[in-house]
């Protein structure tokens, strides 16, 4: 689904009516299948996609720093748009994948109930191992209980990645952090990473020049 798109997201009923759906998305059928693989077990390879084709494959060629199989592997995955938001739940609820979700339009009193679920869940025994974050429910977050994330809708700025990154990438994480983006050739996609990418290299271009220089732009 192109959230880009006019367009109400209606709830589907089966995933016979999702395959045929003119809304089908080939970012959502991905997504499906990376959380069913990281679901399968703890301290899984990480997933590249093939070179012979668009298939996602484990990265074998990954060297783990700090797999700590110890400690179970907890999934963040975060929307921009109000309409993914809701189309990813109610895919990820046609494979029986169970979620937890926080958004601008969660009560307060309820975070804490949702982050402690979240921080005490386990892969394939205990509660839901995946919270599902709208842009504005991540302000202020630390997620270092969890050490997967996937960014479903592309940002606009390269510091809003990396601080989405620090959610989950800081103290006391115990796990190698593995952060996937899903860009989807032929949208707005890779235009939106286009920016994002030119702007970041603006930034470490202005951090990392001459003092004189930035006094002159200032």
């Amino acid at each position: 689904m192109n959230p880009t798109e006019e367009q109400s997201w209606t709830k589907l009923k089966s995933l016979e009516e999702w395959n045929t759906s003119p809304t089908k998305s080939m970012k959502l059928d991905t997504l499906v299948k990376l959380l069913m693989y990281h679901l399968e077990s703890n301290s899984r390879w990480p997933l590249v996609i093939g070179e012979s084709d668009y298939n996602l494959v484990p990265n074998l060629a990954f060297e783990a720093g700090n797999a700590n199989p110890d400690e179970p592997d907890r999934i963040v995955v975060l929307s921009a748009f109000v309409t993914s938001n809701q189309a990813i739940v109610d895919i990820l609820d046609l494979h029986g994948i169970h979620v937890l979700e926080l958004n601008g339009q969660t009560p307060m009193k309820k975070h804490k109930g949702i982050l402690d679920d979240f921080r005490t869940s386990v892969v394939g025994t205990k509660g839901a191992c995946i919270l599902i974050l709208l842009g504005v429910g991540m302000v202020g977050l630390n997620l270092a209980c969890a050490n997967i994330m996937v960014v479903v809708d592309t940002l606009w700025s390269e510091q809003d990645d990396r601080q989405l990154c620090r959610q989950i990438y800081c103290h006391p994480q115990a796990k190698e952090v593995h952060v996937y983006q899903a860009i989807a050739l032929k949208t707005a996609d890779v235009f939106l990473n286009n920016i994002s990418f030119s702007k970041g290299a603006m930034h470490e271009a202005f951090v990392g020049a001459d003092k004189e220089f930035c006094k002159c732009l200032l």
